[in-house]
C-alpha cells in the first residue's frame, strides 16, 4: 500500500521474476500474498533480530500476536489493506487474557509486572514490523497471521493428569 501506482503495476508484473532472484542472488524465500510479500530468510544469514526467539518476553510477544491475530478475525477481519487497527484497550484486553493462561509459565519478574512484559512484548512485534503504535491503538501487520502460533496444552498420560505442552500426539 505504500507503492505508487506505477510502482505497484510494475510489482503486479513482475513479482514472480523478483522471487526467483530473491532465491537465486540472497538465498530469500519471496512469500506474495495479497497484501505484498515478506522475504523469508530460512538460514537466517541476514538479520540480527530473531524471531520469535528464546526468553519469557518473546515467548509472550508471540501468544499475543495469536490473540491480537484472533481478535481481528473475530471482528471480521482485517480489511483491504495490510495493516488492521485495534483499539488501545482491546490490545491491551487480549495481552491480559495471554497473562491470565499462560501466567504460571513467565518468569517471575514477568509474573510481578504484567505492564513492563506486556510492553517488552509490544516492543518486539515492533521490532519485527508486526505491529505500529499510533493515537488510535495498535496497528497489526497481515503477516502477523503466518506468525501466530496455535498453543494446544495436552492431557499427560501419567496418572497426575497434569497438562504439559510437550507430550506428542
Amino acid at each position: 500500500e505504500d507503492l505508487t501506482g506505477e510502482q505497484r503495476g510494475w510489482w503486479t508484473r513482475n513479482r514472480e521474476r523478483e522471487r526467483e532472484w530473491f532465491r537465486r542472488s540472497l538465498g530469500l524465500e519471496l512469500e506474495l500474498r495479497a497484501e505484498g510479500a515478506s522475504a523469508i530468510d530460512p538460514d537466517d544469514d541476514l538479520t540480527d533480530l530473531t524471531f520469535p526467539g528464546t526468553g519469557s518476553a518473546k515467548h509472550f510477544a508471540l501468544l499475543l500476536l495469536g490473540e491480537l491475530v484472533d481478535t481481528l478475525r473475530e471482528d471480521g477481519g482485517p480489511g483491504t489493506t495490510a495493516w488492521a487497527r485495534l483499539p488501545a484497550s482491546t490490545a491491551r484486553m487480549a495481552g491480559d487474557r495471554v497473562f491470565a493462561a499462560w501466567r504460571l509459565g513467565l518468569r517471575k519478574s514477568h509474573r510481578d509486572n504484567p505492564d513492563e512484559l506486556y510492553e517488552q512484548a509490544l516492543e518486539v512485534l515492533r521490532a519485527a514490523g508486526l505491529v505500529r503504535s499510533d493515537e488510535g491503538g495498535l496497528l497489526v501487520h497481515a503477516a502477523a497471521a503466518r506468525y501466530a502460533p496455535r498453543p494446544e496444552l495436552l492431557t499427560t498420560r501419567g496418572p497426575s493428569g497434569e497438562r504439559s505442552l510437550f507430550e506428542e500426539g
